[in-house]
This record gives C-alpha cells, sequence and structure tokens, in this order.
C-alpha cells in the first residue's frame, strides 16, 4: 500500500494521509484492547480525520488536486500499520524480533502474489539498485528507531516522526518540484497537532 502510494502522491501528501495511523492506533485500541481513551484525546483524533478531509479536497488550491487511488491505498497502508502495532501491543511477552520478522515476510509473500497476479516482473538494474537502496535505507531507519527507544521513552522519540512531513515536503520540492497545496500543509498541521496531544497524554499517564 505504502510504495503504490507514493506512485499516485507526492511525498508530502502521503505523509499527510500515512501518519493518520497513531490516531487509528488509539482509536482501535480503544475498541479492542479497551484502552483508556478520554474525551479530550476522542476530540484529538476527530480534529485529525478532519485533517486528512481538508488536505484531500477534491478541489485544492492554484489547480492542486490529489488521486484518490494514492489516498485510498495509502489510507489502507496506514490503517494496516495500525493494526500491526496493535498486534504487538496485545502480546507484550512475544519476542520483538519475531514481532518485526514475520510481518516482514508475509508482506513479502503477499507482494510477490500481487506481482504475479497483476504485474510484470520486468528485469532493471536501475530499478534493483533503487529498490537495494530503499531496502539498506529503511533498515538504517529502522534500527537508529529501535536504537532511539532504547535510550529514550516513545512520547519522547514518537514526535521526530512527524519530521517525514516536512522532509518528505522538502525533498519533495527539491528533487520532483512538487509543491505542497495550501490545504494539505493545513491538513498536515492538523494531524500533527492531535498526535502530538495524544502523545501528550500519553506521557502525563505514564509520569503518574
Amino acid at each position: 500500500g505504502s510504495v503504490a502510494g507514493l506512485i499516485y502522491l507526492s511525498l508530502a501528501d502521503f505523509y499527510t494521509v500515512a501518519f493518520t495511523s497513531p490516531l487509528v492506533l488509539t482509536a482501535l485500541g480503544s475498541v479492542i484492547l479497551k484502552e483508556k481513551v478520554d474525551c479530550g484525546m476522542w476530540l484529538a483524533i476527530i480534529f485529525g480525520f478532519l485533517g486528512v478531509i481538508v488536505a484531500v479536497q477534491f478541489c485544492g488550491v492554484h489547480g492542486h488536486t490529489l488521486s484518490w487511488i494514492g489516498i485510498v491505498v495509502t489510507s489502507i497502508a496506514s490503517i494496516s500499520l495500525a493494526l500491526g502495532m496493535l498486534t504487538a501491543r496485545a502480546a507484550p511477552d512475544e519476542n520483538s524480533y519475531a514481532l518485526s520478522f514475520w510481518p516482514v515476510v508475509i508482506n513479502c509473500m503477499i507482494s510477490v502474489l500481487v506481482m504475479l497476479a497483476f504485474g510484470k516482473i520486468v528485469v532493471n538494474i536501475a530499478g534493483i539498485i533503487y529498490a537495494v537502496l530503499s531496502g539498506v535505507m529503511g533498515g538504517i531507519g529502522l534500527l537508529l528507531t529501535n536504537a532511539s527507544l532504547r535510550v529514550a521513552p516513545v512520547a519522547v522519540v514518537s514526535p521526530y516522526h512527524y519530521t517525514q512531513i516536512i522532509g518528505g515536503a522538502v525533498i519533495g520540492y527539491l528533487i520532483w518540484h512538487h509543491v505542497p497545496a495550501l490545504s494539505v500543509i493545513i491538513g498536515a498541521i492538523m494531524i500533527i497537532a492531535s498526535g502530538l496531544y495524544i502523545l501528550r497524554v500519553e506521557q502525563l499517564r505514564t509520569t503518574v
């Protein structure tokens, strides 16, 4: 879903939609795991999803319109990520390496099946190089994230994930000259604000 989303959306648009996963996780945690979500957090979740509506409105500013295919597949990827995190939360005694390894294996198997069913395999050296670099950089990012979680609380580390929206916008502009619409910027601010509020509430709970 994430790869397909990146095909149809700019980096800034993609990250704006993708970063609804913490909101989805909080909502599903309340419904499935019966975790405590107070009125303020529900209002933050609603506010964040309103940010998505603002970002993906039908008519953007200066002719900027988003691909609905990209929005749908990115939203599915966001929900899938939240469900994966929910599974890890529901099995706190499970080995962390297993929780990281098996989702990747299953993801690869599903991707291969989808590729065989709907696509065609083309051996392209440039594509292979990009795929390898993507895997290496993603692996480095995952290792650094895990390392940061070993020395700092989740509530401290998590807000830095939202810098990907800013980084995606900057990289998208420098490489592909994508300029985010005003609606996307406003929606991203709303999503970030709601996510940071939820993280702050969780941080206060852990310190009590």
